[in-house]
């Protein structure tokens, strides 16, 4: 849980103070991603994550990163014109590529699977599966289709099991 430093429901911050007529709605947006669900406000993003330090430096960076990137989002959508919004964007940079010296992503890719073509289920004299229907029974031989319909089945009982 972060270190609250203060308990008033709104909070002073040091992020842009010059945005004209959005600044009421960027102080908000601002307020609002300090703002603890506990009903603490902080007045920084790293009074915000410091207990996060106690869980290592990977996971302290990894939430200067997040919150950087909201308080740059705050900036773009309510006070570019600020002079420390250029300063935002630099400690984003910063702290979300110190974040990626201790955070390894991995992908990992997987191969599509292919039904087999219904030549390879065809078993002993080619007669392939057979399927009774109404007690007569049906295989390649001697009914279109039948050879279609037992794969699937065949293939969807591999799923089921």
């Amino acid at each position: 849980m972060p270190v609250p430093t203060t308990t008033a429901s709104a909070v002073s911050h040091y992020y842009g103070t010059n945005c004209g007529a959005t600044q009421p709605i960027f102080d908000k947006c601002i307020s609002d991603l300090l703002y603890a669900s506990t009903g603490q406000n902080y007045a920084t993003i790293e009074t915000w994550c410091a207990s996060e330090q106690t869980k290592g430096q990977g996971y302290w960076y990894m939430c200067l990163c997040g919150q950087s990137q909201k308080v740059v989002t705050c900036y773009n959508t309510n006070c570019q014109s600020d002079a420390t919004f250029q300063q935002a964007v630099t400690s984003q940079t910063s702290y979300c590529d110190a974040m990626k010296q201790f955070v390894t992503w991995t992908t990992t890719t997987v191969k599509p699977w292919t039904a087999p073509a219904p030549t390879d289920l065809i078993g002993d004299a080619g007669m392939g599966p057979t399927l009774a229907v109404n007690g007569t029974k049906q295989n390649s031989a001697s009914g279109a289709g039948s050879v279609e319909f037992a794969a699937g089945l065949a293939l969807g009982a591999l799923f089921i099991l």
